[in-house]
């Protein structure tokens, strides 16, 4: 073969692998785009799904099929998180949107305990039977579009047996109780006290009486004499008549703060130790009037 017709034929060789090699990956590209579109519209086949249910029949304290609501049941075992007792909780599984990336179930508790501050709470990480899934929604979502029945309720489980106490609807630590409305530390049920005037709940350090009738008073519902400076609940404060500035009612005299009192005094004293200036300037001015002849 001649030089120039050997380069010519490697090149169209060249040029054909290419042609190949792009085709093979157009072809790879269809074939993956066509598998997950059949992995997120077609459900999991009969056989896998009985091999799923056997699988968590085995696992579950409990399995129940709803085939009127086409809910799929599963009962947990009692979830204990940092000695916190939730309960068993059911899991509620839509088996008609199995094979969807958007799965639809929920996750009630059979026997609540929530905290004081927010009876939905049922879990740190489940408010009105919905499960903040956190880092789990992307596993959740593929074992639900690629119809693993079994890898799904498991993940549930263990999201379930999961605290994480910065996405926690009600932390642990304060499941018992319920937050100091100025502090915000827990209190317990028996160690809190309430305001007076808006039955918020306090702590014992934050607690406060007026001085004037003895209600207890959070933060936000007592001031301070502006005389005395002592707190008092709003009723045992009034403003003076003359400044406007409150005052409790020991510090005011008819209606009229101390201070203020004090500088009508001295008004009134200065106006009386003038008067007789006055009248006695008043008379040398008409002791040296000129007499009319």
């Amino acid at each position: 073969m001649e030089p120039t017709q050997n380069c010519e034929f490697e090149y169209a060789r060249h040029v054909a692998e290419e042609r190949c090699e792009c085709g093979f990956v157009v072809a790879t590209t269809q074939a993956e785009r066509l598998r997950a579109e059949r992995r997120c519209t077609q459900p999991p086949l009969t056989g896998t799904l009985f091999w799923d249910l056997r699988a968590i029949d085995d696992e579950s304290r409990r399995l129940e099929i709803d085939f009127k609501r086409q809910l799929l049941l599963v009962a947990t075992d009692p979830i204990e998180l940092e000695e916190v007792s939730l309960g068993p909780f059911m899991i509620a599984v839509h088996w008609q949107l199995l094979g969807a990336e958007q799965p639809n179930y929920e996750v009630m508790a059979l026997h609540p305990n929530p905290p004081d501050s927010n009876p939905g709470v049922t879990h740190p990480h489940v408010v009105d039977d919905r499960l903040c899934e956190g880092e789990g929604t992307h596993v959740l979502q593929a074992a639900s579009a690629e119809g693993r029945l079994h890898d799904f309720v498991l993940i549930l489980r263990q999201i379930l047996q999961t605290y994480n106490e910065s996405s926690a609807y009600v932390c642990l630590d304060r499941w018992h109780g319920v937050p100091c409305i100025d502090c915000g530390a827990s209190v317990d049920a028996d160690e809190r006290g309430l305001c007076g005037r808006c039955d918020a709940q306090l702590c014992d350090e934050c607690v406060q009486s007026c001085e004037g009738c003895g209600d207890s008073l959070c933060h936000g519902c007592c001031d301070a004499c502006t005389g005395c400076d002592d707190n008092n609940c709003r009723s045992c404060l009034e403003p003076c008549s003359d400044c406007s500035k409150i005052y409790c009612h020991q510090c005011l005299t008819d209606g009229v703060c101390d201070a203020c009192t004090e500088d009508k005094e001295a008004t009134a004293e200065a106006e009386a130790g003038a008067a007789p200036q006055v009248a006695a300037a008043y008379a040398l001015c008409v002791g040296q009037a000129p007499v009319p002849a």
